[in-house]
């Protein structure tokens, strides 16, 4: 009752709209705790293997494969089922890596990087990379298809709070059990979290079903099933899909950047398993608990008051003169915060911002398209960033090389982003003049 009238008051929404909020703000919680307890695993396992660049490259290929297999499972199961069929099967992908971790002595140090043992924690860098993208990117085509534009510019910055909190109760979990039960233990926690998300989410499935059962009866006998490759023709016909795989991309591109630099340094200063962990695992309750403030006080203000071209072009600009000082400043303590705090800006602000550009979009768009865009894209921005920093390294042009290649990609980024936020507001304009008329 309290917090269903905390929502109403704050919200300014009705007592229907602020459950729907609290079961999207509960369910993002649960699955932002369960990967924020993973991604540490993850770049640990990336410092230890030495070779980044590569790891994200096969990341690219996988998730190039995976696309046309999510288009087939979307035409064999209703949207209703889509979050536990999904979720269960990475629950039952982590018990896996769990026995394949103990089995090769993980938990003992550094058995995993020799010879044939390398194998498991590189596939397991990838999975986390695959699940990460997946799992968001289902999420936010579950809120994107219950709440519209104008609902998401209110409603987004709170739902994300739910995932922030998740990220600092993942990121503490992640930073203080590591020294106590082993990195590999770890693991159980995440596949708890998950489940309990996929048991968050059922009053936005009531919804869901009704939505569905109108498509179809709009559709008629002539619905078609998504044909595996359907995600990439409707980004390829659409110029507004391809401004968000260009933003996306951008951001992506930019951001490996900082992650390769950041692998490079934390991998000369700390020189055990469990310090690396921690130290991304604080990095990440930093950046976290700055967003969460953010998110809970000013998200919906930002976004409502001063606009979309303000909240997508925000976190381009910071970044652009970001790289310049860290070019002119470079080490470990500035790069760290130069991170923490482009990654409170991006959930707190682009985050929703990014996630309201496909409330104005077709369902087919919210839900094949969007995961292509969230999955492959995202991934090619870290592999074409992965090949531009392995070239910059291989011509020895120092460390400040890598943050002044990225100044002008974080330039044209913000060109991307006033296009694409003036795009949605006359996208949106046109969506509610159908609805009034």
């Amino acid at each position: 009752m309290f917090l269903h009238d905390l929502i109403q008051k704050n919200l300014k929404c009705d007592r229907q709209e602020s459950g729907y909020v609290l079961f999207s703000f509960t369910f993002f919680f649960c699955l932002m705790a369960s990967y924020y307890i993973l991604q540490p695993l993850r770049d640990e396992a990336g410092v230890l293997l030495g070779d980044t660049p590569t790891l994200f490259l096969w990341t690219m290929a996988v998730m190039f494969l995976a696309n046309p297999i999510f288009s087939m499972v979307m035409a064999r199961i209703p949207r209703t089922r889509l979050v536990p069929v999904i979720y269960r099967f990475f629950i039952l992908n982590q018990f896996l890596f769990i026995l394949a971790f103990k089995a090769i002595g993980a938990a003992s140090g550094q058995a995993e990087v020799v010879g044939s043992a390398r194998l498991i924690p590189s596939i397991f860098f990838v999975w986390v990379s695959v699940f990460s993208l997946f799992a968001m990117s289902l999420f936010w085509s579950v809120m994107a298809d219950r709440f519209t534009g104008s609902q998401g510019k209110k409603f987004f910055g709170f739902i994300g709070a739910g995932g922030t909190l998740g990220q600092l109760v993942g990121s503490t979990i992640a930073g203080t059990l590591v020294l106590h039960v082993g990195a590999t233990n770890l693991i159980f926690v995440s596949m708890l979290l998950l489940e309990l998300s996929v048991r968050a989410r059922p009053s936005i499935d009531d919804v869901l079903r009704d939505q569905q059962s109108a498509d179809s009866k709009a559709a008629g006998s002539s619905t078609q099933s998504p044909k595996p490759w359907t995600g990439v023709l409707l980004v390829l016909k659409s110029p507004y899909l391809f401004g968000i795989c260009a933003y996306l991309f951008l951001y992506t591109f930019t951001s490996s950047f900082i992650y390769f630099q950041k692998q490079m340094v934390v991998g000369d200063v700390f020189k055990t398993r469990e310090a690396r962990v921690a130290f991304f695992g604080w990095m990440n309750f930093i950046s976290s608990g700055g967003t969460l403030l953010v998110q809970l006080f000013i998200t919906g203000r930002v976004i409502s008051t001063l606009g979309m071209v303000f909240s997508l072009a925000l976190v381009p600009v910071f970044t652009c003169i970001g790289f310049v000082v860290l070019a002119l400043h470079p080490g470990l303590i500035l790069l760290s915060l130069f991170d923490a705090f482009r990654k409170m800006l991006n959930y707190a602000i682009a985050k929703p911002s990014r996630e309201i550009l496909f409330t104005v979009v077709s369902k087919e768009d919210k839900y094949i398209a969007k995961n292509f865009v969230d999955t492959f894209v995202y991934r090619a921005g870290d592999s074409m960033a992965s090949f531009a920093f392995t070239g910059i390294k291989n011509l020895n042009l120092g460390g400040q090389a890598y943050s002044w290649t990225a100044v002008p990609f974080s330039c044209l980024w913000v060109v991307v982003a006033t296009l694409l936020a003036r795009a949605q507001r006359k996208k949106q304009e046109a969506q509610e003049a159908a609805l009034a008329g």
